[in-house]
């Protein structure tokens, strides 16, 4: 039987004295197969570790209302009437390297109807000038397409111009904006735009910070076997964002996000195993995350690299190296890498050639994305220059991220 997972938002109805616990979702999920063994666990803030722990066996279903039979531990009061819980799989899963269950099987999405042919062909022509793929990569070309198959509600077109807009390809950044598409696509169950809406509201990235929010649309596109909305869930719990901390359910999450291939898991458990957090720590196994991340091109992950070969932390400190990677992470849009850039040039620091019209280039893409450790950085350099190595510096910014 296919796993089921993460439910995040059940509300108990009754606890019966024989051990049966009557749920409600209050998301409109369908329940999980009569016969399946869950897990009560906490998603929902404010249970407490005996509920965590709780295993019961789903006896009957209707709609959206199911019955569970759970363990002696169930009944000990943790779980009471009115309490919100998630369920997931407990039992028949094999464990995999590194500790965590195995990943959920992929559920289908919600019942949306099928894009219009009109549609789906606006949509593929966006998506191959999106990704140069058969023709010259041309983000002008992908946004006027998306758009049109976006205005014929195309989850997947939302769900891409949502990051057009995010990471300001072939359009000017706009954190509104972006949350606007992907809100379109979640509400459209398009697991894509569910998780990046849940990033939206973890970081508060162009809306108000709402970890309740962020846990209803990680669930939703996790329910789906999104990776990255695994991921999602497992560096909430292991912060406890929104939910009671639990650095191994965070370690079995993430392990879950690893083995569907996502690289922010892989980047975000490694640096578990830099500080020794819920993990031994272990320099051999977070440079491999690090450079299994790298290889999907995470950004953040490619800068982590980069620390560990300026500082020769894990690995041979090698500079060249370093420098090709922040540079490779400064190109994709990462502002830490472009400051860092910005810094180790115009200084000559760490063994770095000293290039005061590289580093003020470097910082001036960075403080162009409204960075305020960039901007700082921005007018210190300028201080120390002339008038014509601020413009030369200038014009050699508008060619870097080419």
């Amino acid at each position: 039987m296919a796993p089921w997972f993460a439910r995040c938002d059940w509300n108990v109805l009754e606890i019966k004295p024989n051990g049966e616990l009557v749920a409600e979702s209050k998301q409109g999920d369908s329940p999980p197969p009569v016969g399946s063994t869950m897990e009560i666990y906490f998603i929902i803030e404010g249970l407490g570790e005996k509920a965590r722990k709780a295993t019961g066996t789903v006896s009957s279903r209707d709609d959206q209302v199911i019955q569970i039979k759970v363990d002696e531990l169930g009944r000990t009061g943790e779980v009471a009437v009115g309490d919100r819980v998630a369920l997931l799989a407990a039992a028949g899963t094999a464990a995999m390297a590194g500790g965590g269950p195995e990943p959920p099987a992929v559920t289908p999405p919600p019942n949306t109807a099928s894009p219009s042919a009109e549609a789906e062909a606006y949509f593929e022509k966006g998506r191959r000038y999106f990704l140069g793929e058969g023709v010259e990569q041309n983000f002008a070309m992908a946004l006027s397409m998306l758009e049109q198959a976006a205005e014929f509600n195309h989850s997947s077109a939302q769900a891409i111009l949502g990051g057009m807009y995010a990471d300001g390809l072939g359009v000017q950044r706009d954190s509104k904006k972006a949350f606007e598409w992907y809100l379109k696509s979640a509400e459209q169950g398009d697991q894509i735009g569910q998780v990046f809406l849940a990033k939206k509201y973890l970081f508060g990235i162009g809306v108000e910070k709402d970890y309740a929010k962020a846990l209803h649309w990680a669930g939703k596109s996790a329910v789906q076997g999104n990776g990255a909305a695994i991921g999602v869930l497992g560096f909430m719990a292991a912060n406890g964002f929104g939910v009671e901390k639990d650095l191994s359910k965070g370690i079995e999450f993430l392990n879950m996000g690893i083995q569907l291939g996502d690289g922010i898991s892989m980047n975000y458990l490694a640096t578990m195993y830099v500080q020794g957090e819920g993990v031994p720590q272990d320099w051999a196994k977070a440079i491999a995350l690090f450079e299994k991340a790298a290889e999907r091109n995470v950004p953040s992950a490619i800068d982590n690299l980069a620390v560990c070969y300026l500082e020769g932390t894990g690995v041979g400190k090698d500079l060249l190296k370093a420098e090709q990677l922040y540079l490779r992470a400064a190109k994709l849009g990462f502002v830490a890498s472009q400051i860092q850039l910005g810094y180790l040039y115009f200084n000559g620091a760490k063994g770095f050639e000293k290039d005061m019209i590289l580093g003020y280039a470097w910082t001036t893409i960075a403080a162009n994305s409204g960075n305020a450790e960039a901007k700082s950085n921005q007018d210190q350099f300028a201080g120390q220059m002339s008038g014509a190595q601020v413009a030369e510096a200038q014009t050699v910014a508008m060619t870097l991220m080419d």
